[in-house]
């Protein structure tokens, strides 16, 4: 193991070294800055550049790191970062290489004023976007020289578990295991991208109220970008964090390593300044509160993952799309007549459609809104929904294959988020969390589903009702007793709950309407097979090429059972649920 070297580092040395080195630069003044980090020393020289040294071994990787990749960042990023202009070599008794940059004016945010927090939030969370869409497919991974930022929360479960034992007198230990927990059970699906490493107020500057710039990349690396999340409670607050969580395109699961992260390093500092430094370990204290509040906020990410005993594929629906519009029954008539009295719509504002399938709440209400998206993992799905479109002569639509645990995946905010019988699919703390921080202050959450009580108005049916036990058993017959759902089994059936879920989310129930519907639903033999078919637990997919043989003999049954071909149900009253977010 390399023997740790902690060099004292003043002006005097730095004058020594720029004077052996870089004469040029000899006569220019020298004096350190007043808010200095922990991993380098730092000093002005003359008016337009700075000089930085390693403090102690472990950050001499980062020089050459910061040569070698700055450059390739800057012409990327929407603000200045630091720009090498020359490296220094071990001298004077200094052991280590070191580096001279330009300067870059304003003061950090730890100190300087700040205008407007939400902005400088939304300031933010654009630079990282930009950081994180640049090319990464040579950078440095994640590792020791980023002090592991970028990497695996793994690297700190020993010292964390351990301060958390050392705190069990004055902390939630119970509450406190279970973020860590839940951080540690979640991992970085995408590709590597470009991480920062330490957005902390000392890193940011501001000049005139406005962000202007971020500095100090010394933990940069290539990798998960939930390091870069910890800032949301470490400075940020209310309006100004949920802004953060908003613009900051990234998935659910970074912020449930980001608390992580932001609780290892709290708790590793309260146990280690409590005593020695009191003032500090408090601050530390505030951020450790700070997460432990958001987490309850928020509610436990994986309490509600879907269906227990089934994991997500994209198979679920898999060449259902064509049959989906045909052979679902309708929404009540009256659907979007209701919502549009019941929540003010007016043309305005943008609508979130999620889990949208071929898009029919999201046409259906396309009118009254300014701006319409719809989301849905099947892309067969959407291209239904873009061909509906196209035929309706919708125009202020968009279409975006992606779960709905990826949301949010762009900036903005929403007026309105609707759920037409997708919510159960879904990891619904997650998704509920995410929807809360992208809705308008004065926003809605839309759950649309089959009313569960019967028909207002029962009529007498004019044709036979579909055999639905026998279509029952013929499924089974083919595909086994227990539902199938992709590529899994749904063992316990799906989820329910969704109430309790949202009202953990910080959601309250302002109105429950059922919908009624008024004409019995007459549907042909092809209408009824198109309804097989658009189930998760009848798509196409799952019968391989026993698919025409399961037609054949479904065909069979509807003609036994309806001579005409002609079947009729009882009207399909629609329920909705309007969730407002708490004003509490």
């Amino acid at each position: 193991m390399t023997q740790e070297i902690r060099p004292t580092i003043d002006a005097d040395l730095v004058r020594r070294l720029i004077a052996d080195q870089f004469p040029q630069w000899a006569n220019l003044p020298v004096r350190r800055v007043d808010l200095d980090g922990w991993d380098n020393r730092t000093f002005r020289l003359g008016d337009n550049l700075l000089v930085r040294l390693p403090s102690a071994t472990g950050y001499v990787p980062q020089i050459e790191k910061e040569h070698r990749w700055l450059p390739h960042l800057v012409p990327h990023l929407p603000l200045p970062i630091p720009a090498p202009v020359a490296k220094g070599q071990p001298a004077a008794g200094y052991p280590f290489p070191w580096s001279v940059y330009r300067w870059l004016p304003g003061e950090p945010a730890a100190t300087g004023h700040i205008a407007d927090h939400r902005a400088f939030a939304a300031d933010l969370a654009a630079f990282l976007g930009a950081l994180y869409r640049i090319d990464a497919a040579d950078g440095p991974p994640a590792g020791a020289h980023s002090f592991y930022r970028g990497g695996s929360l793994a690297v700190y479960d020993p010292e964390t578990r351990a301060a958390i034992a050392t705190l069990a007198d004055e902390i939630d230990t119970g509450t406190v295991a279970a973020i860590w927990e839940e951080a540690l059970a979640t991992t970085w699906q995408g590709s590597p991208v470009w991480v920062h490493g330490d957005v902390a107020v000392g890193n940011l500057l501001v000049d005139d109220g406005r962000l202007s710039a971020v500095i100090d990349f010394g933990s940069s690396a290539v990798g998960d970008p939930a390091c870069d999340t910890v800032i949301a409670w470490t400075f940020f607050t209310g309006e100004s964090r949920a802004v953060f969580r908003r613009d900051l395109p990234v998935s659910p699961d970074v912020w449930v390593r980001g608390r992580g992260w932001a609780m290892w390093k709290a708790l590793i500092l309260i146990a280690q300044q409590r005593e020695s430094i009191p003032a500090r370990a408090d601050e530390h204290r505030r951020i450790l509160r700070e997460v432990i509040s958001d987490y309850r906020a928020f509610g436990k990410i994986r309490s509600c993952i879907v269906p227990r005993g089934w994991d997500w594929d994209e198979t679920l629906f898999q060449g259902s799309a064509p049959f989906y519009a045909r052979g679902r029954p309708p929404y009540a008539p009256d659907l979007a007549a209701v919502l549009v009295a019941a929540l003010d719509l007016d043309g305005s504002g943008r609508l979130l459609d999620v889990g949208c399938g071929p898009g029919t709440v999201a046409l259906l209400l396309a009118d009254h809104f300014a701006e319409v998206v719809g989301v849905d993992p099947d892309a067969g799905m959407l291209a239904e929904a873009e061909n509906a479109a196209a035929v309706a002569g919708v125009i202020n639509t968009s279409w975006v294959c992606a779960r709905a645990e990826e949301l949010p995946l762009a900036p903005g905010t929403f007026r309105l988020a609707t759920f037409a019988q997708s919510f159960h699919w879904m990891d619904q703390a997650r998704v509920a969390a995410t929807i809360h921080a992208l809705l308008e202050p004065n926003g809605a959450l839309v759950h649309i589903s089959d009313a569960k009580d019967g028909p207002l108005n029962p009529v007498a049916l004019p044709e036979p009702s579909p055999p639905y036990d026998a279509i029952r058993d013929l499924t089974r017959r083919y595909l086994g007793p227990i539902q199938r759902a992709g590529q899994g089994l749904l063992r316990y059936g799906s989820q329910s709950g969704e109430s309790e879920v949202l009202r953990q989310a910080h959601f309250d129930l302002a109105h429950r309407i059922v919908i009624p519907a008024y004409e019995p639903l007459v549907r042909s033999t092809d209408d009824v097979v198109a309804w097989v078919y658009s189930l998760s637990g009848s798509a196409p997919h799952l019968f391989g090429d026993r698919l025409p043989a399961f037609d054949r003999d479904l065909r069979q049954i509807l003609a036994v059972a309806s001579k005409s071909g002609r079947f009729a149900d009882q009207p399909q009253d629609t329920e909705v649920h309007i969730w407002r977010p708490s004003t509490s």
